[in-house]
């Protein structure tokens, strides 16, 4: 029998330099609005994390720089979080985590290929 193909968001940063209303719209356009969230500030990029875990995407795509990157994985890690987890515990529940470089150093997403 066929498996289902993974269910897949984006979380967009709006302050990195490579993140274009064009690059929100063709990320929408591919994913599905619902799946992408394009995010300006902390606050709604960790209210974001809270709705993936809810939805229980299967790969989230993390376009920015690395600032977006590590801010993502802090809320995954919050969000995923169950009483008692130390940090190891809740990360090992989180989605596969994909970067898409679009911020301005890109450090993290070029080191790891």
């Amino acid at each position: 029998t066929a498996s289902a193909p993974p269910s897949v968001c984006a979380v967009l940063s709006l302050n990195a330099r490579g993140v274009t209303a064009r690059a929100v719209a063709e990320a929408e356009k591919a994913l599905g609005a619902e799946a992408v969230f394009a995010t300006s500030s902390l606050r709604e990029a960790a209210a974001a994390a809270k709705v993936i875990e809810s939805r229980r995407y299967d790969v989230v795509v993390a376009g920015g720089g690395d600032g977006t990157l590590g801010a993502l994985l802090k809320d995954l890690r919050d969000a995923y979080r169950e009483p008692g987890d130390d940090d190891a515990a809740a990360l090992a529940r989180l989605p596969a985590i994909a970067a898409l470089p679009l911020g301005t150093g890109n450090a993290v997403a070029r080191y790891l290929g």
